[in-house]
């Protein structure tokens, strides 16, 4: 077991990290709590098939597969920047977690990330000129939403434009997964950007909606602002509407309809997991399985039909 620090309850910084523990476990240890890599790698590889093989489809490109770890650590090193945006109320709202323990310092997230961010940048620029434009606008904004677009205070207490103002990220990653595949720009990619925008703050949400039992002292959620009942319909609201998004997608390159009944299951489902007595990981799971029934339908549809 790794050792521990105790943080006191106005969350000032805790002691060094315990002497003896190896760097390697200590980095593994952190992705398991913050960052699980099978479920990142899952979502990243459905997202980069999906709209490579979708940019692929519209404008005759071809998909560079090695250059979807891209997607991954720029997720990680968004990871690490809410790690330090959110620090002094994470230390006591979240005293079990490593970060806040003193197990993982914001000295070993910074060398981390700066990783991160150097393999970005040297997988960008192989993948060529294009894609390291792209990755740049991705980067460029990820640092303004680490500032909060100089209006955190403002935005801290509007949680949902919080959300809406810093999802741009993801429809950043659909055009850097364009820019990847030399690709012509065809306006049909609009649909992808459209989905994975919308699924991704589908899936903001979720994480945040919890029952009254669930919530957690001095954290705001979506639920505990707007209600459980109406947390839950904005969740399924938004999977509602990435399923008429990606249908959009889907018929832009077949009318094969087919295609379109994993979306509409997700939809089905989504109904169910989302309900007013549905716990966390329920509207959680609606929204993820949401998420990769709408890429996955994408990615067959353009690869296939």
């Amino acid at each position: 077991m790794l050792a521990t620090n105790r943080v006191d309850a106005t969350g000032a910084a805790p002691a060094a990290r315990p002497r003896g523990l190896d760097g390697r476990v200590v980095f593994f240890a952190y992705l398991k709590e913050r960052f699980p890599l099978p479920a990142y790698a899952l979502l990243v590889t459905f997202f980069y098939g999906a709209g490579a093989l979708f940019a692929q489809r519209v404008g005759k490109g071809a998909p560079l597969w090695w250059s979807a770890p891209v997607i991954l650590l720029a997720f990680f090193h968004l990871r690490v920047f809410d790690e330090h945006k959110d620090y002094a109320k994470d230390c006591v709202s979240h005293p079990e977690r490593l970060l806040s323990r003193g197990v993982v310092t914001r000295g070993m997230l910074k060398a981390w990330a700066a990783v991160a961010i150097v393999l970005q940048v040297g997988i960008a620029a192989l993948a060529g000129p294009l894609a390291l434009a792209a990755w740049a606008a991705v980067f460029l904004f990820t640092v303004a939403m680490r500032v909060e677009f100089g209006v955190g205070r403002w935005l801290n207490q509007h949680i949902l434009t919080y959300a809406l103002t810093h999802n741009p990220v993801v429809g950043l990653l659909a055009i850097f997964t364009w820019a990847t595949t030399g690709a012509k720009w065809n306006d049909r990619f609009w649909w992808f950007v459209a989905v994975a925008s919308t699924t991704s703050l589908a899936f903001e949400i979720a994480r945040k909606t919890r029952l009254p039992g669930e919530e957690i002292a001095g954290v705001e959620s979506y639920s505990s602002v707007h209600g459980r009942a109406r947390a839950g319909l904005m969740v399924y609201g938004l999977v509602a509407i990435s399923a008429v998004l990606s249908v959009s997608a889907l018929t832009s390159i077949t009318r094969d309809w087919r295609y379109a009944v994993p979306v509409l299951l997700g939809v089905a489902v989504a109904r169910g997991l989302t309900r007013e007595s549905a716990p966390q990981k329920r509207v959680e799971l609606a929204a993820s399985l949401a998420m990769l029934l709408d890429f996955g339908a994408i990615w067959a549809a353009a690869a296939f039909a």
